[in-house]
Formats: structure tokens, C-alpha cells, sequence
């Protein structure tokens, strides 16, 4: 007896070397996807655009948060939102574009391309009194200009 004889032979074309190769594909096919989706939310989140949110719809982290609002077009002050810039707003609301600023007391350089969410943090105030407050300025505004009118 040799000992080529104990071995048990194995069949190269069992098909499991093409399962584990689709297998790996397809990984690699859904760590790519996961990749790009991450790079496109990374580099909207750095964009200086102010008229838009700043992580787009079909950005990565947007994937486990399927129930996110539409972004509101209107001018009515109770649907100002925290991703809002102060110049989505200054604009939206035919403000002075110091008004806000002078109001809220930010220093930021960024301002007004700053959203809500953002200045809230990083002074850490409270974002519904922060909103509550962008409202009373908005009105107040409002108000001064049907008087001059």
C-alpha cells in the first residue's frame, strides 16, 4: 500500500471554489457601494452650499434613518428647521443678512453658511430656544417692515 492510497481524493470541480468566489464578489461589490455612499456624504457634509441640507438623500448615513423629513420650501416661520443655513434663511425671509447675527450674538466666520444644528452645537445652546428666538427676530423684522411700508 503507498501512501497516495490513504488520501482521500478531492474533486477540483465540486463548485464550491466558484461559490465562495461569488461570495467574495458580491462583498466586495457591497463594501464599494458602502465606500462611495460614505465619500458622497463626507463631501456634501464639507460643502459650502447653503441652499441645501447638508448630507444629501442618498447619502451613507441616511440609510439607517429612512423616515428623515423633506426639506420645507415655505415662509412660514413654525417650519424652520436645524439643518437650515442662516443664509437659506436671510434669504427665504428677505432678512438683512446681519440680522440673525447681530440677534443671536454669533461670532463664527462661517456665518451664514452655518446651519442651526451647527451653531447650537458648537455653543451649546439649546436648538429649541435657539429656533424660538430665530422666530421672534423673523416676526419682529416682519413687523418693523410692514411699518416702513
Amino acid at each position: 500500500m503507498s501512501l497516495s492510497d490513504d488520501k482521500p481524493k478531492q474533486n477540483p470541480d465540486d463548485g464550491t471554489h466558484v461559490l465562495w468566489t461569488a461570495v467574495i464578489l458580491l462583498l466586495c461589490l457591497v463594501l464599494f457601494i458602502l465606500v462611495y455612499l460614505l465619500i458622497t456624504d463626507i463631501r456634501a457634509s464639507h460643502s459650502r452650499l447653503p441652499l441645501v441640507p447638508r448630507r444629501p438623500p442618498h447619502g451613507f448615513f441616511n440609510l439607517f434613518s429612512p423616515n428623515r423629513a423633506a426639506p420645507t420650501t415655505t415662509t412660514d416661520i413654525n417650519n424652520i428647521q436645524t439643518w437650515m443655513t442662516f443664509d437659506y434663511l436671510n434669504k427665504t425671509f428677505k432678512l438683512p443678512p446681519s440680522l440673525l447675527q447681530t440677534q443671536l450674538g454669533i461670532t463664527d466666520q462661517r456665518y451664514p453658511d452655518i446651519s442651526i444644528r451647527h451653531f447650537t452645537a458648537e455653543t451649546r445652546r439649546n436648538s429649541d430656544q435657539v429656533l424660538k428666538q430665530i422666530q421672534q427676530s423673523i416676526s419682529g423684522q416682519a413687523s418693523v417692515t410692514a411699518t416702513h411700508l
